[in-house]
Order: structure tokens, then sequence, then C-alpha cells
């Protein structure tokens, strides 16, 4: 039986977490050590993930979408991770990610060239040109 639900786990592509209360990095620590086949993750309004979660997406290669909005206590760390993991980013959330500067937003230029929308309507401490 445990045989059976990995299988069915480690195909999953798509994960939603919206406002999934109590999920920590372990919970997203195991997601994404069990579901490689992941390619988009909701996890806006999960506020107790932390950049520790995000460097464990980042080995997630197949990760094009990923929804982090409202999550207070990402930076710029966690999203340089993701930057250079997940070569096949396309759809970024980070409205209401406070903790996001031009640091961030530099890996994302330098790595993330299949990026066509970046979602970020909140006061993110990155330098205006």
């Amino acid at each position: 039986m445990v045989f059976f639900i990995w299988f069915f786990v480690s195909k999953l592509t798509y994960i939603f977490c919206f406002r999934f209360g109590g999920l920590s990095d372990d919970g997203i620590i195991q997601i994404a050590q069990g579901c490689p086949m992941l390619e988009c993750i909701n996890l806006s309004y999960c506020t107790e993930i932390t950049d520790s979660s995000l460097i464990s997406l980042s080995k997630c290669a197949k990760l094009n979408t990923l929804e982090i909005h409202g999550c207070p206590m990402i930076t710029s760390t966690g999203l340089s991770e993701i930057a250079m993991g997940c070569r096949l980013l396309s759809k970024l959330d980070i409205k209401k990610c406070f903790e996001i500067n031009d640091v961030g937003m530099l890996y994302l230029s330098q790595f993330s060239h299949s990026l066509r929308q970046v979602l970020s309507f909140s006061p993110v401490t990155v330098t205006r040109i």
C-alpha cells in the first residue's frame, strides 16, 4: 500500500496549498523530495514557510510556476536559489513578499530566462530604474 501511494504522489505536477495554516518548511521539504515531477506549486499565504522551503523547491527542475504571495519570511536568498535551480520558471507571484530586494531580482534576471510573468504589486525593496 505504501508503494502504491508513493507511486502516485511522485507523479504529482500541481500542488495547491493556498492558506494552509501550519504548513512548515518540513512539509515543503517532503513535497520537494517526494514530487520530482512538480511543475506548479501555490504556497500563497503559507506564512510559516521560509527560504528553506525555496531552497528545497529549487531542486525541482521542472518547476515553472511558483506562487508565494503573502509569504512574509521569504527573502532574496530563497528567491536566488529558485532562480538558479528552476531554469524553466515562467510565472512567479511575489506580491506581499516584503523581504525580496535587488539581489533576488538580479538573480532572476541572470538565471530565469524562461520567466514571462512576475507579479509584484507590493512595496518590495527593489530599486526602480
